[in-house]
């Protein structure tokens, strides 16, 4: 499957990892992907002159702008593209500018069967024998992996 960032370098190409792709999204004051400043979840992106000045769309040469992409194959499902930013009044100097500008896209993930595959990883996930899963995953070195997975198991719930 195929697997991509939303937005691409100035040049068009496509960001290498998550690190680099971080680089440039970083230069906008707030509403990092995939994580907001405030450690909150942030599923969206900010397209703006400071993180991703490429893709914004100039009306005199719209033919210039580096097109954003789908993260994966998929369908759009809904979408809104507004004219003008909403003012919000808020505890800051100015008004905070807001787009309700979106698109959601329906993408269908079909995992590799990778542990299916595995009856010892998919046992030890069952049972939740974390360590057992994170030997069998990672290595013997698998460096408390097992800690962060049932840490987290825990928070879901």
């Amino acid at each position: 499957m195929d697997i991509r960032y939303p937005v691409r370098k100035a040049d068009g190409r496509d960001y290498k990892n998550y690190d680099e792709l971080l680089t440039d999204i970083r230069k906008n004051a707030h509403g990092w992907w995939l994580l907001g400043v405030n450690r909150y979840w942030h599923g969206g992106i900010h397209v703006g002159m400071s993180s991703s000045p490429a893709s914004v769309l100039d009306q005199e040469t719209p033919e210039k702008s580096v097109p954003l992409q789908f993260m994966m194959d998929g369908e759009v499902v809904a979408w809104r593209v507004n004219r003008d930013y909403a003012a919000i009044e808020c505890y800051q100097e100015r008004p905070l500018r807001q787009s309700g500008t979106f698109l959601l896209v329906k993408s269908m993930y079909k995992p590799d069967g990778f542990i299916e595959a595995d009856s010892v990883l998919l046992k030890s996930l069952r049972s939740k024998d974390w360590l057992s899963f994170a030997k069998r995953y990672n290595g013997k070195r698998q460096k408390g992996y097992d800690l962060k997975m049932e840490k987290n198991y825990n928070a879901s719930l």
